[in-house]
């Protein structure tokens, strides 16, 4: 937990993993469809999955882990009881909160929390499990991938490491023949400038098994090749989101990751 001054006014961050666990609640009177959402301040950090069955003492048995960096505006860690009713309109009915200031002492937190709502019994509460790890005492943070040489690579990636991988560098999405200059690498060598997109395009038309896209956003009606200066398949001339589709129709897996930040 840091703090920084801004106009005389100290404000905090909570920097590090949250690892948190919503399991059940109690006494509640309230229908079905309930599930908890988690706040820091105005940020929306976590979500249940929705309990569909009436009942008073749902049981969710949701683990989160969270990373952090997070200023904190107010004093606690919020838990809203929700649910939507049959025209899918989103109710709050209850609530319950974790003080930050407990959750960076690092110790581990486990035990009923009580809820305060209209449709709350006296005994209503929500059985929550947290465990803050600060960035300064986490290895990976402080070393990078080298502070566990068992698991080499990038933690809880969607994808395992394997060989065999390369990384080509771009100057443009499209640069024409002879406009940038020669790079002279070690050993006599030159670094040969590369076409992104069309590299891209035949990377996807020749795709045998997997196609995955990771970016900020993704616009699907663009048009890699413009200035083709070799060969392309008939699919070649696609916009991007035809040719995903193109593709997914010869039984290639085509995978979109888009980073889909409030901007």
């Amino acid at each position: 937990m840091a703090e920084v001054n801004t106009n005389s006014d100290s404000l905090q961050y909570l920097h590090g993993d949250l690892d948190l666990k919503i399991l059940k609640g109690r006494g509640f009177e309230i229908p079905s469809d309930t599930y908890v959402t988690v706040l820091l301040g105005d940020i929306n950090l976590a979500r249940t999955r929705t309990v569909v069955y009436n009942s008073g003492s749902p049981e969710w048995n949701e683990h989160f882990q969270i990373p952090l960096a997070h200023p904190v505006f107010k004093p606690e860690l919020r838990f809203n009881l929700q649910y939507n009713d049959y025209i899918n309109n989103t109710k709050s009915i209850g609530t319950t909160s974790v003080s930050v200031q407990q959750i960076v002492t690092g110790e581990a937190i486990s035990h009923w929390f009580p809820c305060s709502g209209k449709q709350m019994k006296p005994d209503a509460a929500i059985f929550i499990e947290v465990k803050f790890t600060n960035c300064e005492d986490t290895p990976l943070y402080q070393y990078g991938i080298a502070s566990d040489p068992d698991n080499f690579g990038v933690q809880d990636c969607r994808f395992p490491v394997r060989k065999g991988g390369s990384v080509t560098l771009y100057q443009d999405a499209h640069v024409p023949d002879s406009v940038l200059p020669e790079i002279k690498l070690q050993d006599g060598k030159v670094f040969e400038h590369e076409k992104c997109w069309e590299d891209m395009c035949h990377a996807i038309l020749e795709a045998e098994k997997v196609v995955y896209i990771v970016g900020w956003s993704i616009y699907h009606k663009v048009k890699l090749v413009r200035e083709p200066t070799r060969p392309l398949p008939s699919a070649g001339n696609l916009n991007l989101g035809d040719l995903l589709k193109h593709k997914s129709k010869q039984g290639v897996r085509v995978l979109l990751l888009l980073w889909n930040d409030v901007v």
